[in-house]
């Protein structure tokens, strides 16, 4: 049987915004009349174009988190990142399954769950290493969705990039079309697929 969650954490989530998220929240909390607290995402940059986000669950719908909802919780930002994977990563990396394309040769994992964990993967890269393969490539294309697969084959590194890419487009006010690779010292991008016509 799982162990009950600590209620400093229930509801709480971790996703990947776009850079401009937390200032985006910032702008519309200033508009709302929000005290000073409520203006402040629970946000830090990750990689070059995304913020990773603390989420809570707020009337039926996930939000970014604010400064007044982790007083509340008694946690900062990054205790509040540092508690959630210690009690939650082993639920993400389980959602992280083993998918099948008939144009992709090869292994590659997907996760779409819809919980708000996603961004857990990116507080332990070696144990996403462990599970996908190395060289780690990683897309975070839309909202609840994560595309991981062990780089190295051409064919498939361009088709899943690809795939990130058309996602993406799909809905581009979320996430990235990049993929990423963990360099055993830090996330980076490894590359994009560009819209076709461009350089």
């Amino acid at each position: 049987m799982a162990e009950a969650l600590a209620p400093a954490l229930v509801g709480l989530g971790l996703a990947l915004f776009p850079a401009d998220a937390p200032e985006a929240f910032a702008a519309q909390a200033t508009r709302a009349g929000a005290l000073p607290a409520a203006r402040i995402a629970a946000c830090a940059p990750f990689g070059e174009d995304l913020a990773r986000c603390l989420t809570v669950q707020d009337a039926g719908q996930r939000r970014i988190a604010h400064g007044g909802d982790l007083a509340a919780r008694g946690l900062s930002r990054s205790e509040a990142e540092q508690r959630l994977a210690a009690a939650r990563l082993s639920e993400a990396l389980a959602g992280l399954r083993p998918a099948a394309h008939p144009d992709v040769a090869g292994p590659f994992f997907a996760r779409a769950e819809g919980d708000g964990l996603d961004g857990l993967l990116t507080l332990d890269a070696a144990a996403v290493v462990s599970r996908v393969g190395a060289p780690l490539r990683i897309a975070f294309p839309t909202r609840n969705t994560i595309l991981a697969w062990p780089g190295g084959d051409a064919a498939r590194d361009h088709l899943l990039a690809a795939a990130a890419r058309a996602a993406w487009e799909q809905d581009p006010l979320f996430a990235s079309p990049r993929v990423y690779t963990w360099t055993g010292d830090e996330w980076a991008v490894w590359g994009e697929v560009k819209p076709s016509g461009t350089r």
